[in-house]
């Protein structure tokens, strides 16, 4: 059976709050009336009961147009369930009741009512009428959203932001956010997903100002960040948008936070919409170089494939030409004309982040033309100074749950400015500092392994100065 005839009339009413009495009207309600009386037609008694409470082709009559509705919904009508769920929440009608509520939500969601499964998933994730159950709430949301439902792709997002029935995931709640706006969701949707992004673009900005020393780097890349969000503002109101590369080579010293800063490039990449997520691929020669000729595209391709959407950070890049003279590594030749190839094909879908030391790194830039055309942003990556080579070991003693006693900071302090003094050739910043952390670890549980007495928690986390070496060995 059709019943838009009879629906199109109850959304008229409801739009201009009533349609009067008058032939059109009164021949309606006398249809539906005979089709009511009908067995099976329990969506006509549902209909018929909207008739008597909207007044159309009869006087308003609220008692029996609910009376027709709990008919209806009685007889498995899950329009009329859901909105006796509806009403039974509200106290629309009837006396609120809350257990009424779910148990008719609870009809008409499993026979597929998805406004019915998004407000019991609510009530299972407020407890309302029902035990609180977050799984059995995300269970009703996913199927409601399933089917396109913004509301309940909203209550996806926010379970997904603050890690309510599933792991905490900005991201995936991101994209429940952006789909419930899409699907129509009303403007405090629309509020909720600006409020959200401004958040996630100062988690980024937090993570960013939290490194420890990187001025210029930080301010290089906070200018390319403010530069995106105004690009960004631009393509929201359909103005014109500068059509340019944000492929970037990093140069310095290792440990100086090349990979740290790339994934939060990576972050704030997605936040503005240059590429669709913030995965990073980190990859070096290997990944790019086969064993023979023409195995070198396949994987070349493989990782870009990998990378498409978001960034490919390729660390050593210099060792792709391992001559001055390119034909001497036809390897490493076709690695580099298929990621040229790759990055001009997917420019829309892919930046490419090429890191190494400095002048090996200016080598490898100039080795090819193409390489110097699409590659136009440089951000250089200081060796650490002393002091800061002491925040960062701070840093990871804290993170691992132990403490420094003043003699042991001294210790170190004096142990990390002779290392700058000295300026081993290989000295790898962060990344021997994490080594040395190992070394004073290993020291401390020597000494309390040895102790004849019991330790407290306290002493268990303290690292003293005998803990630290007397030198900086670089491996």
């Amino acid at each position: 059976m059709d019943y838009k005839y009879f629906e199109d009339f109850v959304s008229d009413a409801e739009a201009k709050g009533s349609l009067g009495i008058d032939p059109g009207t009164i021949d309606a309600f006398d249809d539906l009336t005979a089709l009511a009386s009908e067995p099976g037609e329990a969506h006509a008694i549902y209909l018929l009961g909207r008739f008597y409470e909207l007044g159309i082709g009869i006087e308003r009559d609220a008692q029996e147009g609910l009376n027709h509705i709990i008919e209806a919904a009685e007889e498995g009508d899950p329009e009329a369930q859901y909105e006796l769920g509806w009403r039974y929440d509200e106290g629309d009608g009837v006396t609120e009741d809350q257990v009424e509520s779910v148990k008719w939500y609870s009809e008409a969601a499993e026979q597929g009512h998805v406004w019915a499964q998004v407000m019991l998933g609510a009530c299972y994730e407020d407890g309302a009428g029902v035990e609180a159950d977050m799984a059995e709430a995300i269970k009703w949301y996913r199927l409601a959203a399933g089917e396109e439902n913004w509301l309940a792709q909203r209550f996806l997002g926010t379970c997904y932001e603050y890690g309510k029935g599933v792991a905490a995931d900005l991201d995936e709640a991101e994209s429940w956010y952006r789909k419930a706006v899409e699907n129509g969701g009303d403007q405090e949707t629309k509020d909720i997903l600006a409020a959200f992004l401004r958040k996630k673009e100062g988690m980024i900005l937090d993570e960013l100002n939290s490194l420890i020393g990187l001025e210029t780097v930080k301010k290089d890349v906070l200018r390319l960040f403010k530069f995106l969000r105004t690009q960004r503002k631009r393509r929201e109101a359909g103005l014109k948008v500068p059509s340019m590369t944000y492929h970037s080579v990093f140069t310095g010293n290792p440990g100086t936070g090349k990979t740290t800063v790339a994934r939060i490039l990576a972050k704030i990449f997605a936040a503005t919409g240059v590429v669709q997520s913030d995965k990073l691929i980190e990859a070096g020669r290997s990944d790019l170089v086969g064993g023979y000729l023409g195995q070198t595209a396949l994987k070349c391709n493989e990782l870009v494939d990998s990378a498409l959407d978001g960034v490919l950070f390729i660390d050593e890049a210099y060792s792709l030409v391992s001559s001055p003279d390119a034909t001497q590594d036809p390897y490493g030749r076709e690695a580099i004309e298929t990621l040229l190839m790759r990055m001009e094909n997917e420019r829309n879908r892919l930046v490419v982040i090429v890191a190494g030391y400095t002048k090996e790194m200016e080598d490898f830039i100039n080795s090819n033309p193409g390489l110097r055309s699409r590659f136009t942003r440089y951000f250089h990556f200081p060796d650490y100074t002393a002091e800061e080579l002491v925040s960062i070991f701070e840093k990871m003693v804290a993170d691992e749950e132990y403490t420094l006693s003043p003699s042991a900071r001294k210790k170190a302090s004096r142990v990390f400015g002779h290392v700058m003094d000295v300026k081993p050739k290989n000295f790898g910043n962060a990344r021997d500092v994490r080594k040395f952390c190992e070394e004073v670890f290993r020291r401390q549980a020597e000494r309390i392994d040895d102790a004849t007495t019991e330790m407290t928690a306290a002493q268990l986390q303290q690292l003293r100065a005998v803990d630290i070496p007397d030198t900086f060995a670089v491996i």
